[in-house]
């Protein structure tokens, strides 16, 4: 689980109103499961690892366990697609869903949603429902539950064979098999005006090698209650939840509770650190957190600042208490959008203060074409299963790049110098060029991307192609990637071919296939999973 992503504050559902507004005008009804409907344009915020970064939420409609697709232009064909993991009022985290594709901080995504939020959809026509009296007069229709999401099964298979060490290298043969079950939901409308949120995933695996001591794993993402009242300006979340409020405590098992409206709002948190590894309940990191945030809007500008205290305290012997100041903020002004995050942790020896983490980003939209970027971060990141020295190498990263749109054509380059506490340095560079159509052949698109990155004597160089297309309703991509690393004067190379076909089936069912293969020094391996997904 990663407890570094960025969460938000509120701010106004601009696309849940898009779609009451075209639902009030007649241009939304009741949706079949998996129909599209209206787009939102959305700039990408960040792009860490596997996790992508959007400024939607719940406010906007977007829910955890929300699919979306991801079009370059409103007219261009769909180049990937996305799933919600996490969201809060304003801001969202998504993962890939069929494989990734070129993305860079900055670029702006047109998403369309595969499932309709409800609240925004008009009303199917229903017979009368009789009222239920009140006392006097008053009298109240009753509030149905109502629930969206997708359940999926899935099935990996992998077989791989490979040489271990560099001397009289012996050769390692293993077969792999993960079924897995996966629930994504939302409820709302429940007894009390609670909203129910629920992510997770029971998964087996099976292997040929060393048998792993918990084959069967049941992980729970999320599994939280939240009520908004009206009486007095609050929200109240309770269970299992990524902070809503504020932007450095991470997961909870717990309780979150903020006071205020729009502009303005405190609180805190309390609760327990979830298991890193196993993601189950533990007692062994309670913690407890307060916070203040506030956000100003104008004309052409828009501020959004929060500033928390964090403490967290270890039951185990030996393990220090973690104390810490968080402070965030982002501001728009016409054209520039600028991003800023400190972290101060106290030290557990001498109990002074040190800054673990410091993050500026800057993007400039030079034209609705082209848009620059730049940013600098030093981190040193704290552990508390470290002691006594619980903070981590320093590493100290700048970098900048720029997105270029020509037509149906698409260009992401980056650069980036990482230098770390041992005074060795790295350097990288990646870059992504794609276009929604090729000349002449309607319906098929092309994408490339690569990568490098080295230092000292070490080197990684990635670099792959593909090419999209439709055959029926099925969408169909196949690939290839190269990989060339170089360590200890020793180089590597592999190639990987692979396979993804997407198909709708009806009804909210869909079925995907990936298939994958690895061909080079020392490793061949087979890949291949199946998935069946049913959105409601």
């Amino acid at each position: 689980m990663e407890t570094g992503v960025k969460a938000a504050r509120r701010g106004p559902g601009w696309a849940a109103a898009l779609l009451a507004a075209l639902a009030s005008a007649g241009g939304l009804h009741a949706q079949e499961p998996g129909q599209a409907v209206p787009t939102a344009t959305l700039e990408v915020r960040q792009v860490a690892g596997a996790n992508i970064y959007l400024d939607l939420g719940t406010d906007g409609g977007l829910a955890a366990g929300d699919t979306v697709n991801v079009r370059r232009t409103e007219d261009g064909p769909v180049v990937g697609r996305l799933a919600v993991v996490a969201a809060t009022a304003t801001r969202s985290v998504l993962a890939f869903v069929d494989g990734s594709f070129p993305l860079a901080g900055g670029d702006s995504l047109v998403v369309e949603l595969l499932r309709a939020p409800v609240e925004a959809l008009a009303a199917p026509a229903r017979a009368p429902t009789p009222e239920t009296p009140r006392v006097g007069s008053a009298r109240i229709a009753p509030v149905t539950p109502r629930a969206w999401g997708r359940v999926g099964l899935e099935v990996g298979v992998s077989h791989s064979s490979s040489q271990m060490g560099l001397v009289d290298p012996e050769d390692v043969t293993r077969t792999l098999a993960t079924p897995a079950l996966r629930l994504d939901a939302t409820v709302t409308s429940l007894p009390g005006g609670f909203t129910l949120r629920a992510r997770g995933r029971v998964t087996h695996r099976y292997t040929s090698g060393t048998e792993f001591q918990r084959p069967t794993t049941v992980r729970v993402n999320e599994l939280s209650m939240e009520r908004r009242f009206k009486a007095v300006p609050a929200q109240l979340t309770l269970g299992r939840f990524f902070s809503p409020v504020e932007s450095f405590s991470g997961f909870w098992d717990g309780a979150a509770v903020r006071f205020g409206g729009e502009s303005l709002g405190a609180g805190f948190l309390v609760g327990l650190e979830p298991d890193l590894w196993s993601q189950e309940p533990s007692l062994d990191l309670p913690k407890a957190s307060a916070f203040v945030d506030y956000r100003a809007r104008g004309e052409a500008w828009s501020w959004d600042g929060d500033v928390s205290a964090h403490v967290v305290a270890p039951r185990a012997d030996g393990l220090e208490t973690h104390a810490f100041l968080g402070i965030g903020q982002r501001l728009t002004l016409g054209p520039l959008r600028l991003r800023a995050e400190v972290q101060v942790d106290r030290e557990p020896v001498g109990g002074g203060a040190r800054l673990s983490e410091a993050v500026t980003q800057a993007t400039l939209a030079i034209s609705p074409r082209l848009s620059l970027r730049v940013g600098a971060a030093r981190r040193e990141r704290y552990s508390i299963l470290t002691a006594p020295d619980p903070f981590g190498p320093r590493r100290d990263r700048v970098g900048g790049g720029l997105s270029l749109r020509l037509g149906n054509a698409y260009l992401s380059a980056d650069h980036a110098l990482n230098r770390y506490e041992n005074g060795s340095d790295r350097t990288s560079w990646t870059g992504a060029l794609s276009l929604a159509r090729l000349p002449g052949l309607p319906g098929v698109g092309w994408n490339a991307s690569g990568s490098w990155w080295g230092g000292d004597s070490d080197e990684v160089l990635s670099a792959g192609t593909g090419i999209g297309f439709r055959i029926s309703a099925a969408r169909v991509r196949v690939g290839y990637r190269f990989h060339s690393t170089t360590f200890l004067d020793r180089t590597r190379v592999s190639h990987a071919p692979d396979l993804y076909v997407d198909l709708p089936l009806g009804g909210g069912f869909s079925a995907t296939l990936r298939t994958r293969g690895q061909f080079g020094d020392q490793l061949t391996s087979q890949y291949l999973h199946l998935a069946l997904t049913r959105v409601f």
